[in-house]
């Protein structure tokens, strides 16, 4: 509204001249007079463009004053950019808004050349370690003469009451009674706030209110001048960013440092009368103390060591670890959950009792010798352990002919290489939480059948091959949904008695040699998710009758079906044939073709009759 009224005024003027121009002369000329107003709006919002500007720096400077008081911290500085010019600065705290500090710009033209007034308001510290709004470097006062605060004050405490009278002693031995307690006394009264002055621009000059705007002062003519910023520069000094203001005060604030604590677990599993050494990591703040509170627990800290060490008593049923570190500005803290520890059992079955050789890892495994036992009866054991199993280790039972069977608890995630590797296992219980069956585990094992878990996604090389044929009984496979997406190198071979699996959909590739020698498997049917099948994968599957291929094979290796003497039927479902390596579907004398039946999608019949390899059969293919 007021530059609406203040161009009213302005345009008036110009229709009074106009007027009495053309009263002289019909052809006078307006262009100079319409430049000079369009100048005018361009100074005016230029002049407003300044208000905007110098009231964020007086707002994000009383932000700045508010953090030392209030113990807040800058988490990160950035530059402010405008048409590719850095103008300022933009600053983001802890617990605040972000501010903005802008450098300044030219302002307004002065009239006819004069120059402009911008007033400079910024802070100063005072001798009472208070800061104080200022003026064009002299203190802004209010009406009464006092300086404007930029940062409050505490108010005092309140008096305490005094102390009652005690009572008098009683007649014939009788207590007298408690003399009454004193009142509290009352709380101070707080200190008054600090104030943020406000500038505006009213018909033409500059005017600053330090009472949220109920009253204002005029301080010069708004003509011009460039933008003052009250603060002279930002700087980060180590831990700190420094702002020097234009009065030569500095106020210096923390940069956030944020602190982390870390346990390897948070839920901790202990006996009674028992203690517990834990480390933990400590990363960010300076000068960190750390501490711990337990419920139900003893705990005492090595800062040093960065170590929590844990106690229980006789009677302990489980508890708390409240974890605490800080800088005396950051803070960070861990709960830790301590419950009675319960002992995990390994079941096995073998033909006599067998010792306990490190055969898992896990965090803080120990073996509990008292608690295991082994029946010769029924040829019955099992295993006692603290802590967490989290695998089986490598060569765990290698060679072991005595051990028949075996369970494995929740939690295992990995079998390392070899782990059964040619032992006597006949059977073995996997859990759910499975992820890895390394090289060779059950390779030379008397496995029957496997169900393997949802959550394995490696099925390590050669994992249940035979060591030649007729060595590995293995007749059933099952996946149980699985993640597997490789059946890698001989993983299969020789596997002379498998009869019976189901491939995971999950698969993608099936390599070399992968199934070489299943001369018991009958029929195969490829996933959709499966790319390549490399090369003799199937070689020798003698009692093979049918294979699917899925829809997605681009690529079938050279002799991958050699010597499938049996193979008569082979259904294709993807559109596009799949690239046929060297004899991929030929005997291993290299002689006639044995496949008696090609079945493809009706729309492919022409392509597969005319695709490389894939024409040899053409009198063969037929759609479905």
């Amino acid at each position: 509204m007021k530059k609406v009224k203040f161009i009213h005024v302005v345009y008036l003027l110009c229709i009074c001249c106009l007027s009495l121009g053309l009263l002289g002369s019909c052809k006078y000329d307006d262009s100079d007079l319409v430049e000079r107003v369009d100048n005018l709006e361009g100074r005016l919002a230029k002049l407003e463009e300044q208000c905007k500007q110098i009231n964020a720096n007086i707002n994000s400077l009383q932000i700045i004053v508010n953090a030392l008081k209030e113990a807040n911290h800058i988490t990160s500085i950035s530059n402010l950019v405008e048409n590719g010019v850095e103008i300022g600065y933009k600053i983001e705290f802890a617990k605040s808004d972000p501010i903005h500090i802008y450098h300044g710009k030219a302002g307004a033209d002065g009239a006819r050349g004069e120059d402009g007034y911008t007033p400079l308001i910024g802070v100063k510290k005072d001798k009472d370690g208070i800061y104080y709004w200022t003026l064009d470097g002299s203190w802004l006062v209010d009406n009464d003469g006092n300086k404007v605060r930029a940062q409050g004050l505490d108010g005092k405490d309140g008096y305490n009451g005094k102390d009652g009278k005690d009572g008098e002693d009683g007649k014939d031995g009788k207590d007298g009674k408690d003399g009454y307690n004193g009142k509290d006394g009352k709380d101070g009264y707080n200190g008054k706030n600090g104030v943020t002055p406000k500038l505006r621009i009213k018909d033409g000059n500059w005017e600053v209110s330090y009472n949220n705007g109920v009253s204002w002062e005029t301080l010069g003519s708004a003509t011009g001048g460039v933008v003052p910023c009250p603060i002279k520069s930002v700087e980060v000094k180590g831990r700190y960013v420094l702002f020097t203001l234009n009065s030569g005060d500095e106020i210096k604030i923390p940069l956030y440092n944020a602190i982390t604590i870390k346990f390897e677990e948070t839920t901790i599993g202990m006996g009674a009368s028992s203690q517990i050494d834990l480390l933990y990591t400590l990363t960010g703040g300076d000068n960190v103390k750390v501490s711990a509170i337990g419920e139900g627990v003893r705990t005492s800290v090595d800062e040093s060591a960065k170590k929590l060490t844990i106690t229980t008593d006789v009677n302990f049923t489980g508890g708390k670890v409240l974890v605490h570190a800080t800088d005396g500005n950051n803070v960070a803290t861990v709960e830790l959950t301590i419950v009675k520890e319960v002992l995990v059992y390994i079941e096995y079955g073998a033909t006599e009792e067998l010792s306990y050789d490190g055969a898992f890892s896990g965090i803080d495994v120990e073996f509990i010798k008292e608690k295991s036992t082994f029946s010769d009866s029924d040829k019955k054991g099992k295993w006692a352990f603290k802590g967490s199993i989290k695998g089986v280790v490598s060569s765990a039972f290698n060679g072991k002919k005595s051990l028949l069977s075996i369970i494995l608890p929740e939690g295992i995630t990995f079998i390392g290489n070899s782990a059964f590797l040619n032992s006597g296992l006949e059977a073995i219980t996997l859990p759910e939480s499975l992820m890895e069956i390394g090289q060779s585990v059950f390779l030379g094992t008397q496995l029957k059948e496997i169900t393997i878990p949802a959550n394995v996604g490696v099925l390590g090389t050669s994992a249940f091959e035979g060591s030649d044929a007729g060595t590995m009984p293995l007749e059933k496979v099952i996946f149980n949904g699985s993640k597997i997406m490789e059946i890698e190198p001989y993983t299969f071979k020789n596997c002379v008695n498998l009869k019976e699996i189901t491939l995971p959909e999950s698969l993608t590739i099936i390599a070399y040699d992968a199934f070489f020698g299943c001369s018991s498997l009958t029929k195969v049917v490829i996933p959709d998710n499966v790319t390549e099948i490399e090369k003799t994968a199937f070689s020798q599957c003698t009692s093979l009758t049918e294979a699917t291929i899925g829809r997605s094979v681009i690529s079938i290796g050279k002799s991958c079906f050699d010597g499938c003497k049996k193979l008569a039927t082979v259904i294709c479902k993807g559109e596009t044939p799949a690239r046929l390596g060297v004899g991929a579907f030929m005997k291993d004398d290299g002689g006639a073709k044995y496949i008696t039946s090609v079945k493809v999608p009706k729309t492919a019949v022409s392509t597969y009759k005319n695709a490389a390899g894939w024409k040899d059969f053409s009198d063969r293919i037929s759609g479905y």
